[in-house]
């Protein structure tokens, strides 16, 4: 019979779901039970430890080195026991049994790998390549032995602050290993840096700061996308991007319809810093998509203006009466006689047309953006619906020829039918 050892973490009170601080000591020597916590929202591969009076949980990592492994098999709960205190904080030690064969462990990044996403990917954001650079800079100093306060806290100020935005496996294996060249340093002020990370990682769990790190990255990347990438990003549909980010593995899918969950999800996946920046790219760009779509559905129209007219460079022409094979003869006769005449005159010229029955209508609008400058809408209007006695012998005159013009287009007409 092996023993598997473990740690515990996050424990809290079920009656008023506070999380207990201080204590711990009184809990060793304990008996708890093991069993898996299907209604996570955050953690597929969450273990639930139940103890008389509190709830907690198996440190994740360990849940993927086979604690998961070896609960999902098993009919029933697990017992364990609560050995001690953790070097993690606020965590406590513990182990169980294990019969038969060994607990295999779950490889995340294996699981990940499988993943096939066809977009395009984009470049790291700043703050983690500078994160990144920071972790390098440190590591090396603390490993050489060179550290010392000066040439390392500026450094360190800057790790520590983009430091939320480590979603990676790859900054979190750098963030353990400072923290343990941190704990046996000799410099005693180098040494005591290790209380900021503390204090940081802490913070690193909490809801709040995953969602505002998770959302500023989507965010710089769609602000990219805007500048860089907008004209390309045109080829992919929202249901392709979709589709391909549906088949992430590890039900991660189902916290992308739900926005405030997802970023603890994406926090405790742990991927690898290549399939974290596919991911976020997929991410990024089919939220740009939606909200380029969005854009596109909410296009407010001018009042009182039609929706084919605006888009119509010669809208006048969808409003000549009869036969439309006719209708760009009659927009060059229009034009002819609308030539270099604005306001009263344009307004009476195309009273004409309408009192004819060339055209249904000849709305101040519509006229302007088919001929061009007729000069000013009451004036125009005025002289639409009254022609002004000084016009009225022009009006006749230009009415008996509109009719001689339907007159000849009538031989016209026909043979074009035929």
């Amino acid at each position: 019979m092996a023993t598997i050892h473990f740690s515990i973490v996050f424990i809290k009170e079920k009656k008023d779901n506070i999380q207990v601080k201080k204590g711990l000591e009184e809990f060793i020597g304990e008996r708890v039970v093991l069993c898996l916590d299907k209604n996570n929202p955050v953690d597929a591969w969450a273990v639930k430890v139940l103890f008389p009076r509190h709830v907690a949980s198996v440190r994740k990592q360990d849940s993927l080195d086979g604690i998961y492994d070896l609960v999902n098999r098993q009919k029933t709960s697990l017992v364990a026991r609560i050995t001690g205190l953790s070097d993690y904080d606020n965590c406590l030690c513990a182990e169980v049994d294990c019969n038969g064969e060994a607990p295999k462990k779950l490889d995340m990044q294996a699981l990940h790998s499988q993943w096939l996403y066809k977009g395009p990917v984009f470049n790291t954001i700043t703050e983690i390549v500078e994160l990144n650079e920071s972790a390098e800079y440190i590591l090396a100093m603390l490993s050489s032995g060179e550290a010392n306060y000066e040439n390392l806290h500026l450094c360190f100020d800057k790790y520590v602050e983009y430091l939320k935005y480590g979603f990676t496996k790859e900054l979190r294996d750098k963030r353990k290993q400072i923290d343990n060249l941190l704990k046996v340093y000799p410099d005693e002020k180098v040494k005591s840096l290790r209380q900021k990370l503390t204090e940081i990682s802490s913070s690193l769990h909490s809801k709040k700061t995953q969602e505002q790190a998770f959302f500023f990255i989507i965010k710089k990347l769609k602000k990219h996308i805007r500048r860089e990438f907008m004209q390309e990003a045109k080829q992919y549909s929202i249901s392709e991007i979709a589709k391909q980010l549906e088949a992430f593995p590890s039900r991660l899918t189902k916290s992308n319809s739900n926005v405030k969950v997802l970023p603890q999800r994406v926090f405790y996946e742990t991927m690898s810093e290549e399939v974290f920046n596919r991911y976020v790219s997929a991410y990024a760009l089919l939220c740009y998509l939606r909200e380029e779509l969005v854009k596109g559905n909410n296009v407010k129209r001018k009042p009182g203006r039609p929706k084919d007219e605006r888009k119509d460079p010669c809208p006048i022409l969808k409003h000549i009466v009869g036969n439309k094979l006719l209708s760009k003869k009659w927009y060059d006769i229009i034009s002819e006689y609308l030539k270099g005449k604005k306001n009263e005159e344009a307004g009476y010229t195309m009273k004409a047309f309408v009192d004819c029955g060339v055209l249904d209508c000849a709305r101040y609008r519509l006229v302007k953006d088919s001929f061009g400058d007729i000069g000013t809408d009451r004036i125009y209007n005025k002289a639409l619906h009254t022609v002004p006695d000084k016009y009225q012998l022009h009006y006749d005159y230009l009415c008996k020829n509109i009719k001689n013009e339907k007159l000849k287009m009538l031989p016209n007409t026909k043979a074009q039918e035929q």
